[in-house]
């Protein structure tokens, strides 16, 4: 069963959802997407949780993982 909804965007507000169950299986209804902007800007950021360590990807980088993001 899916459910099918829309969430208004209002200044301040954020949207949290998990994506996997309690026991850290998938959560295969949980997909999700975002509509275009028709009129003004869309900001948004994104806050990972995992369930289980991440950090090895970081401490294969050889340079600051956020030098990318900063130096657009």
């Amino acid at each position: 069963m899916y459910l099918i909804f829309t969430v208004k965007p209002m200044k301040g507000d954020a949207l949290l959802f998990f994506n996997i169950h309690l026991n850290a299986t998938a959560d295969t209804t949980s997909l999700h997407g975002s509509c275009p902007v028709i009129e003004g800007e869309k900001w948004l950021g994104t806050k990972w949780i995992h369930a289980n360590n991440y950090d090895m990807p970081y401490k294969k980088l050889r340079r600051n993982p956020m030098s990318k993001l900063v130096n657009v």
